[in-house]
């Protein structure tokens, strides 16, 4: 037991006490009840803490005013756009078929899509739909063209993320919901900060903003869950530009050295690259990655703990 520092002529210090989290509401995702009370509660406006695959995310129902709460819990900018997402079966209804170019179609880029989430967590930038908000897309400004794009993430074939998927999704209005990385915002802090994968640091980073209203949907085995993605280390989701081919700067489409059209890693993060560039080939496509990968969550005292 530590007995403080101590100082001559004076009593033993005592240690300052450790703060406890308030958690408004915590559920357990291995329960159907909880996954259904924790939907209730994002549908009714609290953004929540949720493992989601190997990883944990920060979500919330799609309106602007409760995107930009969540925005601002985690110290980035209120009309910052964020990610959606929603279970596999619903992606096809927030893509714009008609907005593909020729040397990519809608069945093609959703067939990538399809296979990359059959191996775990996958995110893809897709043409939005007129049923996608505004404040959930970005306009892609390219040279020959401007398309409205979103970015979807899924949580894998047979994740238990589906279910609180599916939970929320039966009560909304679209399809789909918000969410981003579960951290606080490098716009606030001014340093890039990764995606947390153990719920106590998600916890302990927020600590001094438990008297906002969110609640905490976890896994009861996160090392576990962690294990069941062997494709995957603990960063956040790798994503794949599906809206386009990639372009040199006339506009002209970029081809790999076997004359196939290329398709951009926008963030090479969790899937490993050789399966992403083999799923990828499988569909005729070359693949473009950045030249780093985003990089793990480190925990001080120890790395997986």
């Amino acid at each position: 037991m530590s007995h403080g520092i101590k100082h001559s002529g004076s009593r033993h210090r005592k240690q300052p006490p450790r703060r406890s989290i308030n958690i408004p509401r915590l559920f357990d995702m291995s329960r159907s009840a909880d996954v259904e009370r924790a939907a209730d509660a994002l549908a009714e406006g609290r953004f929540g803490f949720v493992h989601f695959a190997n990883i944990i995310g920060l979500f919330c129902e799609p309106s602007a005013s409760t995107v930009g709460d969540m925005n601002e819990f985690k110290g980035s900018e209120r009309g910052k756009p964020v990610s959606i997402t929603t279970s596999w079966e619903a992606v096809p209804s927030v893509v714009d078929r008609a907005a593909f170019p020729y040397q990519l179609s809608p069945e093609k880029a959703l067939t990538i899509a399809s296979a990359l989430n059959r191996h775990g967590p996958a995110g893809v930038i897709l043409p939005a739909s007129h049923n996608v908000a505004d404040h959930l897309s970005v306009m892609d400004k390219g040279i020959l063209r401007s398309t409205k794009t979103v970015q979807v993430i899924t949580a894998g074939a047979g994740s238990p993320f589906d279910d609180f998927a599916l939970a929320v999704t039966a009560r909304l209005p679209v399809a789909y919901f918000a969410a981003t990385s579960a951290n606080i915002s490098s716009y606030s802090i001014g340093t890039p900060q990764s995606v947390h994968y153990r719920m106590k640091h998600v916890l302990k980073e927020f600590s001094d903003r438990s008297n906002a209203e969110f609640f905490v949907l976890a896994s009861p085995d996160e090392r576990g869950l962690g294990k069941a993605y062997r494709y995957h280390d603990a960063r956040s989701t790798t994503i794949v530009k599906l809206s386009d081919v990639a372009r040199d700067s006339h506009g002209a489409p970029l081809r790999d050295p076997e004359g196939k059209h290329i398709l951009q890693i926008t963030r090479w993060g969790s899937m490993d690259r050789q399966l992403t560039q083999r799923i990828i080939a499988q569909y005729g496509y070359g693949v473009q990655f950045p030249a780093d990968r985003v990089r793990k969550r480190s925990y001080a005292w120890r790395r997986d703990s």
